[in-house]
């Protein structure tokens, strides 16, 4: 069996996950789609989201995002996935030059915190926090509703 083929089988066995996910993000009108990455794709308002995070990057993220916000306990799952919607929802905070410093600064490969210090990053993770923060209650909501799915993903992985 290819990584194509392997890819196609785990990617099945988390609809319940992407169908969760796309349930709570259908209001702010962005796609969601399993992927490889944590990703935003502006031109078709999708979010991506993986089940493996690098260890490394993902705490990395996490301890970044809670300097700012210290009331903030969660998943680095949950911050990445609420930070791809801060994409989303300040994607029109920037002009078209903004997006062309950021796309040219992000391929000449930044160190970690200078990435997350971008405005456009840094943006979405202030808008993340400050929504997680407001409505934590939806979030809790989300995060029960994901571990059912979590355990549906994993019975359905065990059974392909």
């Amino acid at each position: 069996m290819n990584i194509a083929d392997r890819f196609s089988i785990v990617k099945n066995a988390a609809e319940p996950i992407t169908d969760t996910l796309s349930t709570f993000f259908a209001p702010f009108g962005v796609k969601v789609e399993f992927g490889t990455d944590f990703s935003y794709y502006p031109d078709e308002e999708l979010i991506t989201y993986a089940l493996l995070i690098s260890d490394e990057d993902g705490l990395a993220f996490k301890n970044f995002a809670e300097k700012i916000f210290p009331e903030i306990c969660s998943p680095v799952f949950i911050w990445s996935l609420f930070h791809e919607l801060g994409h989303h929802m300040t994607v029109d905070d920037f002009e078209e030059e903004d997006w062309k410093n950021y796309n040219s600064l992000v391929a000449s490969h930044l160190d970690r915190d200078s990435y997350f210090h971008l405005p456009i990053e840094l943006m979405a993770t202030c808008w993340a926090g400050a929504y997680m923060k407001t409505h934590a209650d939806k979030v809790t909501n989300l995060v029960a509703d994901l571990n059912i799915a979590i355990d549906t993903f994993n019975a359905n992985l065990k059974n392909a």
